[in-house]
């Protein structure tokens, strides 16, 4: 497939504001934290501190993505289907990050010296109610992406800006469990309970920057509030249909399947093969950890912009992907007891490689929602052969 120009400029229209684009980016802060925050600290807690068994935490884990998986399609429908005054989007991003300020930080506050069978139900409700919020506010939030400008480059733009912004979420996610190691807390127990409160107060105030400063693409708003409502089963059929966004979505399931499988026993491997149990030294890794990858994946953004309009993004995604499975691999050489920090070597490998891998995928899936209106006779954008 033929790959634009990069020289091709953007119609003036079509561009999103610098102020826009951070604003919108800063979105995925609340984002990485309801999500990324959960998935990390999970275990750290529940299983190392409060001493709940690693099989029910898996058990919860994956109830709580099949019930993710189901939730996902019916919040689609009600955000695309929803017409008010402020948007399709953001009135959802607003709940969204209200609740899941609430869930996250209420999830750490289970009573100690309590049965498994308790913390199964305290975790498993929890969790739920956690994805719900995250559901509520994930899913305006990546469409809203998608309608900010028709322009195949800028959606690019958008994108980057949204990445870079999320590595300041991966920043701060990295440094959770950092920060309930600090002498002002009696154990790391207590120590999450005071930094989920904060991070739950994040979550909700960073929520409100794209909620009041975020605006559609005037012209996708206009033919947004003239399209009649799509049901759910019959919106879901004409997506599924497209073999693009299959390959898409296959892509991304074996790769969060892959990194979610392996991601959880990183921990291990780290706390107790290379640091002896000693959970504050494995927290000082963690934190060095969480600022690396976020960092060199930031500064690698322009790098993909500029790749992707060179070689197209199909291209440009292949060698992303090459650049993290080589970091992947080197994991299995460098988490020694012998060097302790080389670990944080493939860490901004696949933190590099990954984000790339994030963003051109995040900037297909629009063009995939073009080739479906091209198909059945919905507004046409501007679809790239890319």
């Amino acid at each position: 497939m033929k790959s634009q120009k990069p020289h091709q400029e953007t119609d003036p229209k079509d561009r999103v504001s610098v102020p826009q684009k951070i604003a919108f980016g800063s979105g995925l802060i609340s984002y990485s934290i309801m999500n990324n925050g959960f998935n990390q600290m999970l275990n750290v807690i529940f299983n190392v501190n409060f001493g709940v068994s690693p099989v029910l935490l898996g058990w919860i884990t994956a109830l709580s993505r099949v019930y993710d998986a189901v939730s996902d399609p019916v919040m689609g429908s009600i955000t695309d289907n929803t017409r008010s005054r402020w948007g399709r989007r953001r009135p959802y991003l607003a709940l969204g990050g209200f609740l899941g300020g609430i869930f996250f930080a209420s999830l750490w506050w289970a009573p100690q010296q309590q049965s498994d069978t308790f913390y199964f139900g305290w975790i498993l409700v929890g969790a739920l109610l956690l994805t719900t919020a995250f559901t509520i506010y994930s899913v305006p939030y990546i469409a809203l992406s998608f309608e900010m400008s028709p322009d195949y480059h800028e959606r690019t733009r958008v994108m980057a800006y949204k990445v870079g912004m999320g590595k300041l979420g991966g920043i701060l996610v990295g440094s959770l469990f950092w920060w309930t190691q600090r002498p002002i807390f009696d154990d790391t127990i207590e120590g999450m309970r005071y930094v989920g409160i904060g991070a739950g107060i994040l979550i909700f105030i960073i929520s409100l920057v794209p909620t009041l400063f975020v605006r559609e693409n005037p012209e996708v708003a206009t033919v947004a509030r003239k399209q009649k409502k799509t049901p759910l089963l019959k919106s879901m059929k004409s997506t599924l249909s497209q073999p693009a966004f299959l390959i898409i979505i296959g892509l991304t399931l074996c790769l969060i399947c892959s990194l979610n499988l392996v991601n959880f026993l990183g921990f291990y491997v780290s706390l107790y093969y290379i640091f002896d149990g000693v959970q504050r030294e494995a927290a000082n890794v963690s934190l060095a950890a969480g600022f690396i990858g976020p960092v060199v994946g930031l500064l690698s953004i322009p790098v993909v912009t500029v790749t992707s309009s060179l070689i197209g993004k199909r291209r440009a995604l292949a060698c992303f992907l090459a650049l993290a499975f080589i970091g992947s691999i080197l994991k299995w050489y460098l988490y020694t007891p012998a060097g302790p920090y080389l670990q944080l070597i493939p860490n901004a490998l696949m933190g590099a490689g990954l984000g790339a891998t994030w963003l051109l995928l995040n900037a297909m899936i629009p063009d995939v929602c073009d080739l479906d209106e091209l198909k059945t006779g919905g507004n046409v954008q501007k679809v790239s052969q890319n």
